[in-house]
């Protein structure tokens, strides 16, 4: 039954969100009734993932595969100095779960970065669910970290313990000390 649920909400969002506004002369209203970032700008920091013949943009405001204005999505990816053909245009992130109280929030967006109207905002939230400008700046950036770094990571770690010493934490490779867990 919640399956069934679920997939009905799920085809229901799907619709609504590709229902257009027939009659033109009136503005769609875009009514937001909490302002959970509160006063932070919007998230800006992106980056190309570059990785099995992919080229996409991310963007830490949960918008995928577009700059804002152009799709960019390119399989395969051209060589360099090259344009691609973008095969997605845009895309964005939609996640959603069930509170204590057992009501379903959801947090989507369409065309965020377009659009100036985001439901995510970069860094760490309050116990009510709100972060605040200066925590948004500090946090809107992309976090990376590659498999060697992990690998020599838990390869120094698992020595350290081996020998009986304590690990020395000037060791961390770098993109495993800032990544932020």
């Amino acid at each position: 039954m919640r399956y069934l649920l679920t997939c009905t909400l799920c085809f229901l969002l799907c619709s609504l969100s590709a229902f257009k506004n027939g009659d033109k002369t009136k503005p769609v209203s875009k009514t937001k009734t909490n302002n959970y970032g509160q006063d932070c700008a919007q998230a800006t920091a992106q980056c190309d993932l570059d990785i099995n013949n992919v080229r996409a943009t991310l963007l830490v405001g949960g918008d995928l595969w577009w700059d804002g204005e152009n799709g960019s999505y390119i399989v395969p990816k051209p060589a360099e100095g090259e344009e691609g053909v973008s095969s997605i245009f845009a895309g964005a992130i939609w996640m959603g779960g069930f509170d204590p109280a057992g009501n379903l929030k959801v947090a989507a967006q369409q065309y965020g970065t377009g659009t100036g109207s985001t439901d995510f905002w970069p860094g760490p939230l309050t116990s009510n669910g709100i972060t605040q400008a200066d925590q948004c700046a500090n946090w809107d950036r992309i976090f990376s970290v590659t498999g060697e770094e992990i690998d020599l990571h838990i390869a120094q770690f698992e020595q350290a313990k081996a020998d009986g010493i304590p690990y020395d934490v000037s060791l961390i490779p770098k993109g495993v000390a800032e990544w932020p867990a």
